[in-house]
This record gives structure tokens, sequence and C-alpha cells, in this order.
């Protein structure tokens, strides 16, 4: 499976505006105390989640992730930087599969290859509350087979979107090059660069089944400091491919800014290593169309050419 390559563009940009200056950053930060950020970070870290209530949450977050400027105003040290896809781009998703019968019980109508209805939606996810339903996709095949932790012999849905307008998504924890962005202080760039390992840190971390109440964390940084109008969703660090990215679209919009390719049901492989950036998988079917009601088999002539012809992201072995 090959891997894809990215296209993006970064601006760095400051709060909520999103027009601050690399200049207009050093000066708030010219007084900045780093081991106090540390400290911040150090206590929030070890903070009870699970009995905070969300006022208390927003409010220990606010404190790592702002700073007093002048008098007693209190501003974001969170950098809002952004990433732009071009039209044709492809998006992944994986949903692990009951069996393999087709038609498959867990694939009856369009819908399916889509995020789940709300009422589906019981616990907190990464970027999402309860009962929010949000479409979570990565940049590649392989990351998003990775993010699904599948066992060898376990049978999933791979569903590829495709952009068909040009898109643009708030990336939290992304590189930034300072400068580009006019920053030249080294001190405004150790700072800045603690808050982009918090929130990398934060956005990365293993949360068990029954723990969900840790993405409390990620939702929250996510809807306060890096929700615009004007995106599309969210670019974030995967967990499980320490070298890519996975995206994540407002639902109410993502209809109107991908179309569904199609999906491919295969088995996961006994013998893949997912340290690898290698992985093999056997297709054994392929589903396009429209109303993704046709089937086609890979193994056949006519399945092979539509697995070439809509899906050239992968390579067959023998």
């Amino acid at each position: 499976m090959s891997k894809m390559n990215t296209d993006y563009l970064i601006k760095l940009t400051s709060d909520k505006s999103r027009s601050m200056s690399g200049k207009g950053i050093e000066n708030i930060l010219e007084y900045a105390d780093i081991n106090k950020l540390k400290e911040k970070i150090r206590v929030f870290q070890n903070m009870d989640v699970k009995t905070m209530s969300d006022k208390d949450l927003e409010k220990s977050i606010f404190e790592v992730l702002s700073i007093k400027a002048d008098g007693d105003v209190m501003l974001s040290t969170t950098l809002s930087e952004y990433s732009l896809f071009r039209i044709g781009r492809r998006f992944y998703r994986v949903r692990k599969l009951k069996n393999m019968d087709m038609p498959n019980s867990d694939l009856k109508n369009v819908a399916a290859y889509w995020n789940p209805p709300k009422k589906y939606v019981k616990h907190y996810g990464r970027l999402n509350k309860p009962g929010e339903s949000l479409l979570y996709t990565a940049l590649n095949p392989y990351t998003a087979i990775c993010e699904t932790n599948l066992a060898a012999g376990d049978p999933f849905v791979l569903c590829i979107y495709e952009a068909i307008k040009p898109l643009r998504f708030s990336w939290i924890g992304g590189r930034t090059n300072y400068d580009f962005n006019g920053i030249k202080d080294r001190k405004t760039i150790e700072y800045l660069e603690i808050i982009r390992r918090f929130l990398i840190d934060e956005f990365t971390r293993i949360v068990p089944k029954g723990q969900e109440f840790l993405y409390r964390i990620t939702e929250t940084i996510v809807k306060n400091y890096y929700t615009f109008p004007e995106d599309n969703g969210w670019r974030y660090p995967s967990i499980k491919n320490n070298f890519e990215d996975n995206i994540c679209f407002h639902s109410e919009r993502v209809m109107y800014n991908v179309k569904l390719v199609g999906a491919i049901i295969a088995i996961f492989n006994e013998e893949n290593e997912i340290d690898s950036q290698k992985m093999k998988i056997s297709v054994e079917n392929v589903i396009v169309g429209p109303n993704m009601d046709t089937y086609y088999t890979y193994q056949s002539k006519k399945g092979e050419e539509c697995m070439n012809e809509l899906f050239p992201e992968f390579t067959r072995t023998e």
C-alpha cells in the first residue's frame, strides 16, 4: 500500500481573529515565564478530569493556553494554523465488520458509509460529545486501518472519499515555520513549542475503554480554540501513526464537501506489522456506484479493472 502525499499550506495566525503577526506574538510572550508554563501543564495533567465540571475543565485548560497581556487582559497562546487541500484529495475511513457476508448486514444503505446517526453516539470521542456525530477520517489508508485496532483475520470496510471543492481545516499540533511567520525570538519559539507539545500529548493520549471522559479535554480544546466558521473541520495528530494526521469533518457540511468514491471490503492479514509502514490486506469485494448497491468481486476481471480504476493508490501483490 503506497503512502499518499499531502497537499497543504500553513499560515500562522493566533487566536480567534487569525490575524496576529509574528511580532505581535513575540510582544505578548516577551515576559512569559516558561517554568511557570511547565508547572501549569504538570498540574493540569494530574487533575481528576472525571469529577470536574465542564466549567472547571474549561478554566483549567484556559490557565494553560492563555497568558496575561496588558493589564488584566488574557490572550490565547494557541496558534490557529490551517491546512488546505485541493479538489480530488482523498480521505479514508475504516469500520470493522461482523462478517464477510454479501450483501453485508452492516452496510445496508448509503448512510452506513458515512458518520453514524447521532442517536448511536453514546460516549465522548476525540473531538465529539455524546450525541454529536462527526466523520473521522485519515489522510491515507494505512493510518485509517491502524486507527481501527484490527486483529489478524478481522473483516472491515475501507471507505474512500474525495474532495469536490477546496477544503480548509484547523490544524492542531502542526509544525510551524517560525522564520516564515516572522518569529525570531528563541524564548517565544520555546514557549510555543511547549504549547504545541502539550496539544500533541493530549490529542494522542491513549484512552482505555470505559474512560472516554478523558476525551472531554480534547473536545473542549477543539471547540473553544480551533473552531472557525470558515473551516470544514479539524486536522490533528494520529495516535497510531506518528508520521501522519487525521481529518475530522463537521457533520453538517461533509456531504457538500466530499463525495464517496467507493469502498473496499477486505480482511486484515496475519503477517502485518503495524510499525513497518507497509500493510497487506485481502480484498474480497469492491463497492461502487452512486447508490452503493452494486458489488464487484475483486478476483473477477471486472472487479480488478474496477479496483485499478477507482483506487490506484493500492498496489496488488501476488
